[in-house]
């Protein structure tokens, strides 16, 4: 079994309220969310939290936790680590998606491609940025693509495109840098 992972970037929220509302989110069994278990990192633009091991729940869980703090979330994954993606959601309503390989559960439907085809313009205006810093993230790939190479998005990355750790990449570029224990 891969890694699955589950990290959610809180904008203008500090741990404390993040801790409260994941806390009143544990109540809800079906996202197996455990507050005490979560690792959390303060920045400029507001919390980063690495949830715990075996929480699930991907878009339900970003949709509940803005819903919660009344803020932006994204909520950024790794699934079995084949692939990374993630949902964007503000008070409770869904902004944008994005997934790596759109075709990893699916025949490859162009509806579900275009569903997760992710927004960088709207991205690098929630997490001020310029556009270009990130928009070559947002590529998405098939499943045999996988397989192959095809370098780093930018030069300064230290993660490959067919790597699922190049959300770390995207995360320090809307500056939540990955530095979990």
């Amino acid at each position: 079994m891969g890694l699955f992972l589950q990290t959610a970037l809180v904008l203008n929220k500090n741990e404390a309220g993040i801790k409260a509302a994941l806390e009143r989110i544990e109540k809800d069994a079906s996202l197996d969310v455990v507050a005490s278990e979560c690792k959390f990192q303060s920045r400029q633009k507001g919390t980063a939290v690495l949830l715990n091991e075996n929480c699930m729940g991907y878009e339900e869980l970003a949709e509940t936790l803005s819903d919660e703090l009344v803020r932006p979330v994204l909520l950024l994954y790794i699934y079995d680590e084949d692939f990374w993606g993630y949902y964007f959601y503000e008070n409770g309503k869904s902004l944008d998606c994005f997934q790596t390989v759109p075709d990893y559960f699916s025949d490859g439907s162009e509806e579900e491609a275009l569903a997760a085809v992710g927004n960088s313009g709207l991205i690098a205006k929630y997490f001020g940025i310029e556009e270009s810093e990130i928009e070559k993230y947002l590529a998405a790939r098939t499943e045999e693509q996988l397989e192959f190479s095809e370098g780093k998005a930018y030069e300064d990355d230290e993660f490959e495109q067919d790597d699922c750790w190049q959300m770390a990449d995207f995360m320090r570029k809307l500056g939540f840098p990955y530095e979990f224990s």
